[in-house]
């Protein structure tokens, strides 16, 4: 047991100190190699930023793995899922260079997804969600493939102001890491361990006012991995007692951008826009528009990603899973409404000051 603190506890250091080192070299070579984010139309930064953080974060993980036999031996056991996880990436990587189109970037994000599915590496059980239990093979294949892909791009989708995509897959990754713990699977919790030590190298250039940001390549491929190593986890947790509670905490660690993505695509398709379109709907821009800065904004989210995590694994104890996680469902979307609806009376006020200056001139 000593070994294995102490075998940790230097990886942590290591790992953190060689994703710093690596962000300072990128930060040197970024315009050289093409990836800085210029400002925009629709972006919040006024000035060009490098956009090497994700690549970074998995430059260190895959660094540190050569080297720590625990993380290299499960790569090798889960070989098809990180040859799918580098896939992810290395189309980030370009997408950040040199832009995809939706497409061709859904169709690879699926083929990646399939990979992993077919080397076994799924969602066998609704652990009671819904009255559904164990589900057969062809729909483990739809689930868990809908699952990485939706998730994948939730986290995209949420790296959208400095330091929130980051805290986000760290506290994630954090959860991920004890429940790893709880259920015997140490090679997943160092796995947990590295990456949440490049999160926090990364976090310290990417808060506000951020000096990196993540690019596709990081939340994307942050995303994917978060979510394959969930699955691994729930599978592992099948056969335990606490199998509902461990599902639902799982599920409430996720919630946040994947409720986020899909109350937004939701909304473009009410209205009859394209579900890849873009806007400024997501949580984030709502407590922007709120008058909120981006710290506030992070620990706002953050805090709700705690909240729900902490009413779930309570609810848990005396409620089914399905009214659990409809229950966190429904808090996002009422706190979603709500910021809307205080977006739409501060727009309301602006405009009749407006007006009355026209009118008394």
């Amino acid at each position: 047991m000593e070994n294995i603190v102490l075998q940790s506890i230097s990886t942590f250091i290591s790992t953190t100190l060689l994703t710093g080192l690596l962000i300072h070299i990128y930060i040197v070579l970024s315009k050289k190699i093409g990836l800085v984010d210029q400002p925009g139309n629709r972006k919040i930064h006024q000035q060009s930023t490098p956009l090497v953080g994700g690549l970074a974060i998995f430059t260190a993980f895959t660094i540190v793995a050569f080297f720590h036999s625990s993380l290299l031996l499960t790569i090798l056991i889960y070989q098809q899922s990180f040859i799918a996880l580098a896939l992810i990436f290395l189309m980030s990587i370009y997408d950040d260079r040199f832009d995809l189109s939706a497409k061709l970037r859904l169709l690879i994000q699926i083929a990646a997804a399939f990979l992993v599915t077919h080397s076994g590496v799924r969602i066998e059980s609704m652990f009671g969600l819904f009255g559904i239990h164990e589900i057969p093979l062809a729909i483990q294949y739809i689930i868990t493939i809908l699952v990485l892909v939706g998730s994948t791009n939730a986290f995209n989708l949420i790296d959208g102001i400095d330091g929130l995509a980051g805290s986000i897959g760290l506290v994630t990754t954090l959860l991920l890491a004890g429940i790893a713990l709880s259920l015997n699977q140490q090679r997943i919790f160092i796995v947990c361990l590295t990456l949440s030590a490049t999160l926090i190298a990364f976090l310290k250039f990417n808060l506000y006012p951020a000096k990196i940001f993540m690019g596709d390549a990081g939340s994307m491929t942050l995303g994917f991995l978060l979510t394959t190593l969930s699955i691994i986890l729930l599978q592992a947790a099948m056969q335990h007692t606490n199998s509902q509670s461990i599902f639902i905490l799982i599920a409430s660690g996720l919630l946040v951008p994947v409720i986020d993505a899909l109350r937004v695509f939701l909304k473009r398709f009410s209205k009859g826009y394209s579900i890849l379109a873009a806007d400024k709907s997501h949580l984030h821009h709502l407590l922007l528009n709120n008058k909120k800065n981006h710290a506030k904004i992070v620990f706002s989210i953050v805090a709700l990603q705690l909240a729900l995590m902490l009413i779930g694994i309570i609810l848990s104890a005396i409620f089914s899973s399905t009214l659990v996680i409809l229950s966190l469902i429904l808090i996002q979307v009422v706190l979603s409404k709500w910021l809307m609806i205080n977006q739409t009376l501060a727009e309301w006020q602006i405009q009749l000051q407006q007006n009355e200056k026209v009118l008394n001139s």
